[in-house]
């Protein structure tokens, strides 16, 4: 339910971005390809394996255990049997007048069994041990911890697919922009014909607007580059062949600034917090260090010499109650609670640390707004100046200088003014992952 709330959230958080579809779809694309998250999920699996083998520590368990051994030789032990009994026995033969009691030899038994077998089972059941309740617990926040990992790659993996693509689109626009100065280019280089033509324009004119058309199709060439770059990085986020081709995406014009954010959402603050939690569980497992232990034993089955079946049962009850470490337990105990301060400590200046990044970020994307807007002015300002300097430049009333200049202005204004609006939905991107306001719905 976690993962599945934090997926819609992002995809929420991207819809909201850009009202479409297309994105949405290349973050899912993303999330299912990414090797990475498949990683994670892996160990989030292992986890959840290793709770479920915590959980069953507290149940009996049963073994098959076997001992054959051959002897030969060592330590005997002299059994003077014949001594005792034989005068006895005489005495009995020679009162019955039978020989129904023999003479019997002296025995001497060795010490160490031969062809002796020896095969039970043996049936464990921990009653009171508290290791079994703590070690379940603590692998629980393992399972937690390793869900947050997941997490935070799935946000780290998504922050970079916005920017890889907001980085493509920005190329993308900007192609468009360089373009349409080619076209005013080009249209300046047909009127100074037709002006030298009619014997009102200077050849030089024309050379210099040959000479600028160059220039932008050399930037033209930069920035298609720098496409081509943003294309192979984004389709290798996405784990797709390099040159298949992205879709665009309509966006709305700039971010709005966004109003209050908490960064104690973020899943590295969360991976401390279960960090914390399992040096209190284990703390709690070591103040329990004098309690006492209970469990039961019962071995059946059967011990003898090999031709001879000798079967028992055999139970016991066995109580374990330390009494004394020498303080090791103690000094345990004060090493947890050290740690267990230091990662409190830690907690407490990372999650300043966010904070500051987050205002300053805050702050950044307030300036690109800023920056944005007032090139809306300005260009507004440069595409009359230059339409007024193309009907005199046709008039013969301004220089191509001018004209040039003029229309450098316009495309060089809507450059800035693409780049910044662009660095804008970067820094929300930014924003979104500082804040983890992706999982907000």
């Amino acid at each position: 339910m976690i993962r599945l709330a934090l997926f819609c959230g992002i995809l929420f958080s991207t819809s909201i971005m850009f009202g479409q579809q297309v994105l949405n779809d290349y973050v899912q694309e993303a999330i299912r390809n990414n090797l990475s998250i498949k990683e994670k999920k892996l160990i989030e699996q292992k986890e959840q394996l290793g709770v479920q083998r915590a959980g069953r520590e507290g149940g009996p368990e049963v073994q098959l255990l076997s001992s054959y051994t051959l002897a030969e030789g060592g330590r005997t032990i002299e059994l003077p049997i014949g001594d005792l009994l034989n005068n006895v026995y005489s005495t009995l033969n020679t009162l019955t007048n039978t020989n129904d009691f023999p003479q019997v030899s002296n025995q001497s038994v060795e010490l160490l069994p031969n062809n002796f077998y020896d095969v039970r089972f043996r049936i464990t059941q921990p009653i009171l041990q508290p290791e079994i309740k703590y070690n379940k617990l603590i692998q629980q926040e393992e399972v937690n911890m390793a869900g947050l990992m997941t997490d935070q790659t799935i946000r780290d993996l998504v922050r970079d697919v916005k920017t890889a693509y907001l980085t493509w689109m920005r190329a993308h626009d900007a192609i468009d922009i360089i373009d349409q100065g080619a076209l005013l280019l080009k249209e300046n280089k047909r009127i100074t014909e037709s002006l030298i033509k009619n014997g009102s324009g200077l050849p030089s004119a024309l050379i210099r607007i040959e000479a600028e058309i160059t220039n932008v199709e050399a930037q033209r060439q930069k920035v298609s580059n720098d496409m081509a770059n943003a294309a192979d990085y984004f389709n290798f986020l996405l784990q797709r062949p390099g040159g298949t081709v992205i879709e665009v995406d309509s966006l709305s014009s700039v971010p709005q600034t966004p109003g209050h954010l908490e960064v104690t959402s973020r899943e590295e603050l969360q991976q401390i917090k279960s960090a914390n939690e399992i040096q209190s569980l284990a703390l709690t497992l070591e103040e329990k260090h004098f309690a006492p232990r209970l469990g039961v034993q019962v071995d059946l089955g059967s011990q003898d010499f090999i031709d001879d079946w000798g079967p028992y049962v055999l139970g016991g009850v066995q109580l374990q109650i330390p009494i004394y470490d020498n303080k090791k337990s103690s000094l345990k105990r004060q090493e947890y609670a050290a740690s267990i301060e230091s990662v409190e400590t830690k907690y407490q200046w990372t999650k300043e640390a966010f904070e500051k990044q987050l205002t300053a970020e805050i702050r950044s994307l307030e300036s690109d707004l800023a920056i944005y807007n007032s090139y809306t002015a300005s260009m507004n300002s440069n595409i009359r100046y230059y339409n007024e300097t193309a009907r005199r430049y046709k008039e013969g009333l301004a220089s191509y200088i001018e004209l040039l200049d003029a229309r450098t202005e316009v495309t060089n204004t809507k450059l800035l003014q693409n780049l910044a609006r662009y660095q804008s939905w970067i820094r929300q991107v930014n924003i979104e992952r500082m804040s983890a306001s992706a999982t907000i719905q």
